[in-house]
């Protein structure tokens, strides 16, 4: 996320050092800190001599070098020059469009060498959501930060498979123009557009101006293409769009020929300047409170709760029932699931430690309590992950207190995978908790059933086939296991269990 400020601060320290009217000893000064940022290992990784994981801010910094040589013969008084500069970037934009959609299909050389450099194939389960989101939902899209909607709507059992790191929950697209698609349609994508095409507009006229030179120049259009072909594999996030504005304005600024006015006085009388003083204190003062200071204690509050023993946890749920309403369900859904995630990978090693045990079962009980409160409280309805974390948390704790039958909490628990299952009717974890309670009940046959309507939502997504197989093992039914095993390898080539 702090790569895209990488760029931007490279970009705006070379500003500053091609600048001809910044004096000589602070350009010293600026190579520094542009220096000390460029190596710090905030960014670097020193194994790998790379940008770390941000893969899009190394290759987006050959782009920025790139377009930097191509504004700078485009700006050249020289007719070749800027000849061979217009070409250069008609060029460039041919070769990206041929290697974007080579990249996009599967089986091509890109598509594979990018999901084998990035040991995974998720982003393209992403962007092929936020298409299908795109595509229903056209001209007003879905809405700010609801990309989780649309990944529950099309959920794509392949990205609960290994290669593809189980990210079940993504809240973005990971490419800002798939995430401006999903929120706003192609209308917000077109505005979007129009906006960064402004900025480099704003620095062509900055340089028609003499306010700065054609290196300058050239140096901020690089920065900004390099921007643009980041956002292909990333999401802004408050940093960026910070710099982001703060980089526009300053654009804006030096493509404007300031002449000084004449001061001329207003008279507004004191009565009418305490009236709009007292109205934008009385507006300002509740959105303060309400949407600043009241998610902030909640933030603190969730932080507590990550840092807290499981001995104290309990009881402290209940306080994030009070208060500010950020947060409830999507970020505890969050919390809940990563509880469980942990608890289920560990849970025979805590079931055999008899000192843990006890505190753990308290732990579960407490969460799955406020999950029923925020499930009750929570109006939209519109969270998957907080349904199924919930039901997850009863089955793990379950197994871990061999607790007997219980018809009451079985129903409850059908009912969070029945509105689960609403929300996301293509996500095989549903029928997997489905298959734990069946066989909780000792109805083995459904628990088998269960299983096979995973299997039924998409044949080629192995994890279906693994729990099925592991059931049928543990039940020693070894006919279903050789059918299971035999069904996989003709679905997906070189199954392995």
């Amino acid at each position: 996320m702090a790569a895209a400020y990488l760029l931007f601060a490279i970009a705006l320290g070379l500003f500053l050092i091609f600048s001809k009217t910044f004096k000589k000893g602070k350009k010293w000064w600026v190579g520094i800190v542009l220096a000390t940022i460029i190596f710090s290992p905030v960014f670097i990784n020193v194994v790998h001599g790379t940008l770390g994981s941000a893969r899009g801010a190394t290759l987006g910094l050959i782009v920025v070098v790139g377009v930097v040589v191509l504004g700078r013969l485009i700006l050249s008084k020289n007719k070749i020059l800027k000849i061979l500069g217009i070409a250069g970037v008609l060029i460039s934009i041919i070769a990206f469009s041929v290697g974007w959609s080579q990249l996009m299909k599967p089986g091509t050389y890109l598509h594979e060498k990018f999901t084998e450099v990035t040991q995974n194939g998720n982003r393209f389960v992403f962007w092929d959501v936020a298409q299908k989101g795109m595509d229903k939902h056209p001209y007003f899209g879905y809405g700010i930060e609801n990309y989780n909607v649309v990944f529950q709507d099309y959920f794509n059992p392949k990205i609960l498979d290994s290669k593809n790191e189980y990210e079940g929950y993504p809240d973005h697209s990971h490419n800002i123009y798939f995430d401006t698609g999903v929120a706003g349609g192609y209308p917000a994508i077109f505005l979007y557009g129009i906006f960064i095409l402004s900025i480099f507009y704003g620095i062509y006229k900055g340089n028609k101006s003499g306010l700065i030179s054609s290196v300058q120049a050239s140096v901020l259009w690089g920065l900004l293409a390099g921007y643009i072909f980041q956002n292909l594999f990333v999401f802004d996030s408050m940093l960026s769009i910070m710099i982001l504005f703060v980089f526009t304005g300053i654009v804006f600024a030096l493509g404007e020929n300031y002449i000084k006015e004449k001061n001329t006085k207003t008279f507004v009388s004191l009565p009418v300047k305490n009236t709009i003083g007292f109205l934008s204190f009385a507006i300002c003062v509740p959105c303060l409170i309400f949407f600043v200071i009241m998610p902030i204690s909640k933030s603190v509050k969730y932080g507590n709760l990550i840092g807290m023993t499981i001995d104290i946890r309990p009881g402290y749920y209940d306080k994030l029932l009070k208060g500010s309403s950020v947060g409830n369900p999507v970020d505890i859904s969050s919390i809940a699931d990563t509880i469980y995630k942990y608890y289920a990978s560990n849970l025979m090693q805590i079931k055999n430690d008899k000192s843990l045990a006890p505190y753990v079962d308290g732990d579960i009980k407490a969460l799955t309590a406020y999950l029923d409160k925020v499930i009750d409280k929570n109006k939209d309805k519109n969270d998957y992950r907080l349904y199924i974390s919930d039901a997850l948390l009863y089955n793990t704790e379950i197994t871990l207190t061999d607790k007997p039958y219980d018809e009451v909490l079985a129903n409850h628990l059908f009912s969070l995978l029945d509105s689960a299952y609403k929300l996301s009717p293509t996500n095989p974890e549903t029928f997997w908790a489905k298959a734990n309670i069946y066989a909780w009940q000792g109805d083995l046959k459904d628990a088998e059933n269960a299983y096979m309507s995973a299997i039924e939502i998409d044949p080629s997504a192995p994890g279906s086939y693994r729990l099925l197989a592991n059931f049928a093992k543990v039940t020693g039914n070894q006919k279903l296991y050789d059918e299971t095993l035999a069904e996989a390898g003709k679905n997906i080539s070189g199954f392995k269990l």
